[in-house]
């Protein structure tokens, strides 16, 4: 088992900035990720390594928030 720390910030140009009425934007997040070993999934053979559940908030100039929360799979 291994905490996870994620981020990431964008900046938003042009058209793109007009459409979405900010400028820029920045999540932050954290999670847990477990080393589930090597795991054969589905007909297709491919061998799960680790599983990683994260949970990340959002936010942006003018007010611009939200949540998320997903799971990611290592092959």
């Amino acid at each position: 088992m291994r905490w996870v720390i994620d981020g990431s910030g964008s900046a938003y140009l042009g058209d793109q900035r007009e459409s979405l009425g900010f400028a820029w934007s920045v999540k932050i997040g954290g999670g847990i990720e477990f080393d589930v070993g090597r795991y054969e999934v589905g007909a297709m053979g491919l061998n799960l390594s680790r599983v990683r559940l994260i949970g990340r908030y959002f936010y942006g100039d003018g007010g611009v928030t939200g949540t998320s929360f997903g799971i990611g799979m290592s092959f």
